[in-house]
C-alpha cells in the first residue's frame, strides 16, 4: 500500500516536472548512517535509501526540486531489549543553490511517514506517523549524468507530553546522514 502511494507520488511529480523546461530527473541510491534516536531505536548504524526526484523550476541561479524517498534500517537483535525495524517514506521540496564547479547546496522541508516494527515478547508493535523534517546537503558532479551527495536530515516522529519520557521512544526525533550515488536522466 505504501509503495503504491510512493509510486503514485513519483508519477505525479514527474508529470509536474515534465511541464517545466530543462527538466532533470534523477534516481539516487543511498547508504544511510542513523543518528540519535534512530540509532537508539534500531541499535544499528546502517541502512539504505532510494530516492526519485525532478527539477521542477529553474530560476536565475536557483532551482526547486521535488523528491520522493524510501529508507530502511533493520534492527540489531539485543537480548532483553526491544529494538525496531524502521522504514520511512518521505516527500519534499529542496531549494538548490549553485556553489561553483557544478556543485549545489540543497535544503528544504519534507513530510516523513515513519513505520517501526518491534521485537516485543508479544509480537510486533507497529508505530506509524506522518511528521515533518528538514534536510541540508551538498551535491557534486562526478562525470556526465553521475553525481554524489551527502545530506543530513532531521525529522520529528513522536512526542507525547502525557506519557512518560523514554529515551529514543518519547520523544523520538530520528536523524540520519545519507551518502548517495545519483544518476540524472
Amino acid at each position: 500500500m505504501k509503495m503504491n502511494k510512493l509510486i503514485a507520488l513519483v508519477i505525479g511529480m514527474s508529470a509536474v516536472g515534465a511541464c517545466a523546461q530543462d527538466t532533470t530527473f534523477q534516481a539516487k541510491l543511498s547508504w544511510v548512517n542513523s543518528q540519535g534516536d534512530l540509532r537508539y531505536l534500531t541499535r544499528n548504524s546502517q541502512g539504505y535509501g532510494l530516492e526519485f526526484g525532478a527539477i521542477l523550476f529553474k530560476g536565475e541561479g536557483l532551482a526547486l526540486s521535488g523528491h520522493a524517498d524510501f529508507l530502511n534500517i533493520m534492527r540489531k537483535e539485543v537480548v532483553g531489549e526491544v529494538t525496531y525495524d524502521v522504514r520511512s517514506t518521505q516527500v519534499g521540496l529542496d531549494l538548490r543553490y549553485p556553489v561553483g564547479g557544478g556543485a549545489q547546496i540543497f535544503t528544504g522541508p519534507m513530510l516523513v511517514m515513519w513505520d517501526a516494527t518491534g521485537n516485543t515478547l508479544n509480537g510486533a508493535s507497529p508505530e506509524t506517523s506522518w511528521k515533518g523534517g528538514w534536510r541540508l546537503g551538498l551535491e557534486v558532479p562526478i562525470v556526465k549524468n553521475w553525481a554524489a551527495s551527502v545530506a543530513y536530515t532531521a525529522t520529528e516522529w513522536k512526542s507525547d507530553g502525557n506519557s512518560a519520557r523514554v529515551k529514543g521512544l518519547n520523544p523520538s526525533n530520528p536523524s540520519f546522514l545519507t551518502f548517495s550515488a545519483i544518476y540524472k536522466f
